[in-house]
Order: structure tokens, then C-alpha cells, then sequence
């Protein structure tokens, strides 16, 4: 091992465990990531070091990376899933990742083979042999003796890989401090889909960006967007709010009523999964109803994008829902005016 560093990572959410941080170990060279601690809080029992100025910048992008696949999990299991369980898992897949800097996976660096199942469900072999036996007859010596050459192969393209990475990361720094790069700006239009920035985030878990996409209906001058998502209702916000998503426009190349129904998708008013041929579902909710079931009945398919009975009276009581939702945003934008609230991520570069 080369060296170590800690870091401490704060999802914001309280496991029924009482665990609030998580520690974040890692090696230098191989970037391993030894364990990820769930901690109910950041007191030293024992033992503190005397002096810590400021972080490590690898454990740091480690401990971001980490954060990430965490707010994966919360899209999937909610905000109050138990962070805690998963950490074993997201760690396992850290270290069987490629890294970028080293182009091998920490865990094979580390053990000269590819991972294939969690280190604590494989049997390890009792180390009870002659080192030096005739002709290498015992196959475990012969094993660990070529995972010690695979090992030696390794660490000469890891340090080779190293190299390139510091070269490449230490020019594009300076370019960046020489103001001789630019980014290129992105110009929305209308009719672009893009991600909205979350406001409020609840808590650190909570995704940056509203997983609903939203498509840009008018930009002005003054950098303020004019968004609409699938049910037609509308909310402004600036073009730094903004992020874009690169989804195919769909309603100049598909016809919506070529769409057909599942084989058990059942009928909402008679509940029955027969003649999917002749039942029609609602653009907005899903929902299906044969031809017949419908009042009054309907003989073909209409065309363009339909509505069923249930959505019909649904876009006024949306509308005023939406509204409330914002006057009660901008009342608290006004309070947090002066409070501001970032999130950051970076991946794994040469440290």
C-alpha cells in the first residue's frame, strides 16, 4: 500500500440505524476504496489527528461518486430507503470499475484478478504449504506466484497510464488558468426537451434535476425560459436552470394512435382485457377504453393525441394545483434568498 485518506460524506438522511456519515477510505496508488463507514456522527472517540487544513482531492472525488450512485438509489427507492445497506455494493462496484488515470479496476490492481463475487462469499484457501516444494508441485504457490507476475505487468501500465493522466491533467490546468479555453455555449430554441433544476432539494440525497422532461416553448432575451411538460402546464425559470436533454422529437415521425395496448391491459370501465384492437388509451394517463365503452361510443380511432373520460376536467384543477405550487416556491425563494445551495461531482483524474 502507498497511502491512505480519509474522508467524511454527509447524505443529509438518517438511517433507523441513527447513521448520519459515512467514511470514505482510500488508497493512493491503486485507488481502492477500502470501506465505506456508516457513522452516526464524526466525534473521535479515541484518537484525532492534530491538524486537517483541508481534504484529499482523490477520497473527495471518491466520497462525490459514492453521494452519486446514493441519489441513484434514492430515484428508485425513495428518499427515506436505508443508504446504509447499500453502501457494501456501491463500493464493490467502484473498485471493479476502470479507472481513467490507471486504466485497470483498483480491485484487480490489488488482488491481480477480476472480481466475480463479493470478497467475504469466496473461500479463501488455508495458506498451510511448503513455499519451496519439488518442482512446484502445490498448485497454490504456482497461483500465487503468477498473480504476483500478473501484479508486476499491472503496476508498470498503471504507473505508464499515471503519467499520461498527470501530463494531460496538468496541461489542460494550465490552459484553464491561461484563459485559453472557452466552453462552448449551448443555445436552446423552442421545441428542445431539456432537465430543470430542482429548487428545494429536500435533502443531499435528492437529485439535482427534476427527473420530469420538460420542453422549451420560449426563450427571451433576458435568459428567461418558458417550460411545458407532457399535461400542458407551464413554469418559467432562467436558462442557467436548465440542463439539455437530447430526446428525439417523436410527434413529427410516429402516429400516436398506432400505439396498441399490452395483452393484459385490462379496460377502465368494463375491466376486461379482450379486443385490445378496439380499445384506445389516454396520451395522458394510460388508461384504456374500448370503443364501445365510452359515452358516447366511439365507431374509429380519433386522430392526433386523446384524452380519456378521466382526464378530461383534470387540466383546470392541474393548473391551479401548479400555480399554488409556485407562489409557494417564489415565497420561499424570497426567504433563502441570501442562502445558497451547491452540489458537486467530479470523476476520477490523476491526483
Amino acid at each position: 500500500m502507498y497511502r491512505w485518506s480519509l474522508d467524511l460524506l454527509k447524505p443529509d438522511k438518517v438511517t433507523p440505524s441513527g447513521h448520519r456519515r459515512i467514511l470514505v477510505m482510500t488508497e493512493h496508488y491503486t485507488r481502492f476504496c477500502g470501506r465505506a463507514v456508516p457513522m452516526p456522527d464524526k466525534e473521535a472517540r479515541r484518537v484525532n489527528s492534530p491538524d486537517s487544513p483541508e481534504g484529499n482531492g482523490l477520497t473527495e472525488r471518491v466520497a462525490c461518486t459514492i453521494k452519486f450512485c446514493l441519489k441513484k438509489c434514492a430515484l428508485v427507492h425513495g428518499l427515506n430507503f436505508e443508504w446504509d445497506q447499500f453502501l457494501w455494493a456501491i463500493v464493490l462496484s467502484y473498485n471493479a470499475a476502470k479507472q481513467q488515470s490507471t486504466g485497470v479496476a483498483p480491485f484487480t490492481m490489488l488482488f491481480a484478478q477480476e472480481p466475480t463475487v463479493p470478497p467475504d462469499l469466496k473461500g479463501r484457501p488455508a495458506l498451510e504449504f511448503d513455499t519451496m516444494p519439488e518442482g512446484y508441485a502445490d498448485t497454490r504457490v504456482v497461483d500465487l506466484l503468477a498473480r504476483a507476475e500478473v501484479v508486476k505487468r499491472q503496476m508498470i501500465h498503471a504507473g505508464c497510464n499515471l503519467e499520461v493522466a498527470h501530463h494531460r491533467d496538468q496541461r489542460r490546468y494550465q490552459q484553464h488558468r491561461s484563459s485559453a479555453y472557452v466552453p462552448k455555449p449551448h443555445r436552446f430554441a423552442a421545441g428542445d426537451f431539456v432537465y430543470a433544476k430542482s429548487r428545494r432539494p429536500k435533502c443531499g440525497l435528492e437529485a439535482a434535476t427534476k427527473p420530469a422532461i420538460l420542453k422549451v416553448v420560449e426563450i427571451k432575451d433576458t435568459g428567461v425560459v418558458t417550460l411545458e411538460d407532457r399535461t400542458g402546464l407551464k413554469e418559467k425559470t432562467t436558462a442557467s436552470h436548465i440542463a439539455p436533454c437530447f430526446l428525439m422529437q417523436i410527434k413529427d415521425k410516429y402516429d400516436f394512435q398506432e400505439a396498441v395496448p399490452g395483452k393484459y391491459h385490462a379496460c377502465h370501465v368494463c375491466k376486461r382485457s379482450d379486443n385490445d384492437s378496439k380499445m384506445l388509451l389516454c396520451d395522458r394517463c394510460n388508461k384504456g377504453y374500448h370503443l364501445w365503452c365510452l359515452q358516447p361510443t366511439l365507431k374509429k380511432a380519433p386522430d392526433g393525441e386523446w384524452h380519456g373520460p378521466c382526464c378530461e376536467d383534470k387540466p383546470e384543477a392541474a393548473r391551479a394545483e401548479r400555480r399554488r405550487s409556485e407562489e409557494a416556491d417564489a415565497i420561499a425563494s424570497q426567504r433563502n434568498h441570501f442562502v445558497g445551495l451547491g452540489t458537486g461531482a467530479g470523476d476520477d483524474g490523476a491526483g
